[in-house]
């Protein structure tokens, strides 16, 4: 005849068959444990990676932005050097020129790593430009055109050959 349980054996029981299964379940998670540890290490290093990627595609697009707005900028002072030197071969030549002449020397400028401002093979320190003819030409003529207004008539307007005065003390 089989003996009857009692409560406490019941829950005994009960316990050590908790205990049972979760020490299965630990000894599996140990178990697991280094090939999850070696995909958390792979997927750090992966995020490194894309982070590394990202950051050089960053640099890559503002490079080729600097690029375009370098290649803009140096056309914008060679051309004003030019207009400079215009305004110099207007304002010093004839009887009473001189009083503004110009060093014919290139206008040198510092350079910067950047395509646009190279000249493919070869890296300079600086980059140098000579006056363009007909820049300097454009110059130039307005400036003589205001020149000869002006000694016409010292009163003459001469904004739209050469531009507003900067100074109102010009005026």
């Amino acid at each position: 005849m089989a003996l009857a349980k009692s409560d406490s054996e019941t829950e005994i029981g009960k316990l050590v068959a908790a205990a049972d299964y979760k020490g299965k379940k630990a000894a599996a998670a140990r178990a697991t444990m280094p090939g999850v540890q070696s995909q958390l290490a792979a997927a750090r290093a992966e995020v490194m990676r894309l982070d590394h990627e990202r950051e050089k595609a960053v640099l890559e697009y503002l490079t080729m932005r600097a690029n375009e707005a370098a290649a803009k900028i140096f056309a914008a002072l060679c051309r004003q050097h030019d207009s400079l030197v215009g305004i110099s071969a207007a304002l010093s030549s004839g009887d009473f020129g001189g009083e503004i002449a110009m060093v014919t020397t290139p206008l040198v400028v510092p350079n910067f790593n950047l395509p646009a401002l190279s000249n493919g093979a070869e890296y300079f320190a600086t980059l140098t430009h000579l006056a363009t003819e007909r820049t300097v030409q454009d110059a130039s003529s307005a400036w003589f055109a205001a020149r000869n207004r002006l000694n016409a008539n010292p009163e003459a307007e001469i904004d739209d050959l050469i531009g507003p005065a900067v100074n109102e003390n010009a005026k």
